[in-house]
């Protein structure tokens, strides 16, 4: 099982498996079937749709499995008590 990036092209669907740099972005895998993509300082760029399949170079399945993030904004976090 690997993790691709998937999109509409005009006329057809491209998948791109997704390179992990261990920093921003990793893979994990729970229990032999639980498969976990895991992206740290997220990024209004990480915006698109992701899948992951063993599948290769079918993009149509990829797309029919995809998962949509959406990033945007900003996260605030405080340390103060209510």
């Amino acid at each position: 099982m690997k993790w691709y990036t998937v999109r509409w092209n005009r006329s057809s669907y491209v998948q791109k498996e997704l390179c992990t740099d261990g920093i921003h972005t990793r893979f994990i895998l729970l229990d032999n079937s639980y498969f976990t993509l895991t992206i740290n300082d997220l990024r209004e760029s990480d915006t698109k749709f992701y899948c992951c399949v063993n599948v290769p170079n079918n993009a149509g399945f990829c797309w029919s499995s995809r998962t949509e993030l959406y990033a945007a904004g900003t996260v605030a976090v405080s340390d103060k008590l209510l």
